[in-house]
């Protein structure tokens, strides 16, 4: 038996063990409580529907199909800018430099188009 080993009871043992546990459970809760306050405030679901719609209406001239397609580009984009795998996952720090590349990528694309047969023509933004 090596001379450094603390010997208990059984008993001892699990008295030990419950008042570790009495102990740390209420500081480990604590940081696990605050660690998903953290998370849950700077994640929000609803960042991107609202840039995206802003988009979608300076947008409406074009057909169906191609907005679709842009609004895909421009996830695309902002995803790979951000450094995020999926836009739904935007923090609350990330929104302002979304809506800035969106804005600036959507610009570009109204300041250079041309009206089309049967479209109005001026775009506004």
């Amino acid at each position: 038996m090596n001379p450094n080993a603390i010997v208990m009871t059984p008993e001892q043992f699990a008295d030990l063990k419950e008042s570790l546990i009495r102990e740390l459970e209420p500081k480990i809760k604590s940081q696990v409580e605050e660690e998903s306050r953290k998370q849950s405030a700077s994640v929000s679901l609803s960042i991107w529907p609202p840039i995206r719609d802003e988009a979608l209406h300076r947008l409406r001239h074009l057909v169906t199909y191609n907005r679709y397609q842009v609004v895909n580009a421009l996830s695309t984009i902002v995803r790979n800018s951000l450094g995020v795998s999926n836009v739904q996952g935007l923090t609350t720090d990330q929104a302002q430099a979304a809506r800035e590349i969106v804005d600036a990528v959507v610009s570009t694309m109204l300041k250079y188009s041309k009206p089309k047969a049967g479209e109005q023509g001026e775009y506004t933004n």
